[in-house]
């Protein structure tokens, strides 16, 4: 037997793994936005005065802040192609995968709502921040633990 067919490949070496990832990511924050829509009687309030489920239709980019025209999904597609390619080139450590991961699935999940309602759904609602979903959440958990892994790898 060669080498190559005794070593075996971990699940979470193969692309295939981190791109299904991405996918269940994305019906996850895809159904959450649905519930919002459809299913609930909002708001709901969680903890008094601190936190709650609301329905917000976001046309700005993260945190609501305004972005020109169709800018914000130019960035999404280009942003994930590039993250996307990475993770197929590429044998990076597992926090590097899971950031690139975090980051794709939150900028598809936002994009989709963009093109298909013309703004995204936020409804995550925390003290005085502003409101949010989980394709917001997956993005800044990814770019932290991207800074992350940059700081400690040195």
């Amino acid at each position: 037997m060669n080498q190559e067919t005794t070593q075996s490949v971990s699940l979470f070496q193969k692309p295939i793994f981190w791109y299904g990832l991405i996918v269940d990511l994305i019906i996850l924050d895809q159904l959450s936005k649905y519930a919002i829509r459809e299913w609930f009687d909002l708001p709901i309030v969680v903890i008094p005065d601190w936190f709650k489920i609301v329905f917000v239709e976001n046309t700005g980019v993260a945190f609501s802040l305004p972005v020109p025209g169709g800018l914000s999904s130019i960035i999404a597609v280009i942003v994930s192609l590039w993250l996307g390619y990475q993770l197929w080139v590429n044998n990076y450590a597992y926090t590097m995968r899971l950031s690139y991961v975090l980051i794709i699935a939150g900028a598809l999940g936002n994009l989709i709502d963009r093109l298909w309602l013309g703004a995204v759904t936020d409804f995550i609602s925390v003290g005085n921040f502003p409101v949010f979903n989980f394709a917001d959440s997956f993005i800044c958990v990814g770019v932290a633990l991207l800074i992350w892994h940059e700081v400690t790898s040195g």
